[in-house]
């Protein structure tokens, strides 16, 4: 597996040959599947996604949230990606399905295992979300010289085109990275999207 960073256009390569390990646990009650149509030109309106997502959170559990999602999403039937949910007690990821061309959707909550909520790659092959993280970490400390604590869903299975994100969490914010797979050997590649102060 290949791990590369984008940052403002440029391809900086962080590590290869990561190996896939095995199968992760589950954890967490997966929360309901609001629906909600969301659509934006030719793509989803992530903002009102994420929105979306923190609202069911606090409609169903009284806590608040801060809701990250990889963007652009096309607005395709079928297109799957992963929100992820920062909670008081750690991250939350969210697996989100389009439903429809007209940008309805559908999501639940995985606990910490994407593999809980029927996310599939091919066999079983699964990303190794700890290099992953340690990757993003690497990165940050190297791009902006802060020592981050990096949280990704557990249990990404390899599949092409899968996108989701990671969140680096250090003591004046949090900087989202959305990630992608470009094929179905487990290349990875990500991005710094926005910086938010806690």
């Amino acid at each position: 597996m290949l791990i590369t960073a984008h940052t403002h256009g440029r391809r900086c390569a962080l590590a290869a040959a990561l190996c896939a390990v095995g199968l992760a646990a589950c954890g967490g009650a997966a929360h309901p599947r609001p629906r909600a149509a969301i659509p934006r030109g030719s793509s989803l309106d992530v903002q009102r996604l994420e929105r979306s997502i923190a609202a069911a959170i606090t409609a169903a559990h009284g806590v608040s949230a801060a809701v990250s999602c990889p963007a652009p999403i096309p607005l395709h039937a079928g297109v799957v990606f992963v929100c992820l949910a920062r909670l008081t007690h750690g991250v939350t990821p969210f697996v989100v399905t389009v439903r429809s061309d007209a940008g309805d959707v559908s999501y639940v909550g995985c606990g910490r295992a994407l593999t809980a909520c029927g996310v599939r790659g091919r066999g079983r092959r699964l990303l190794d979300d700890g290099r992953i993280e340690s990757s993003i970490a690497a990165y940050v400390q190297r791009t902006r010289r802060i020592a981050a604590r990096v949280a990704c869903p557990v249990g990404i299975p390899v599949r092409r085109g899968l996108r989701f994100d990671c969140l680096a969490e250090y003591g004046g914010g949090v900087i989202p990275f959305q990630l992608v797979e470009h094929d179905d050997a487990g290349d990875v590649m990500f991005a710094a999207t926005r910086s938010s102060q806690s």
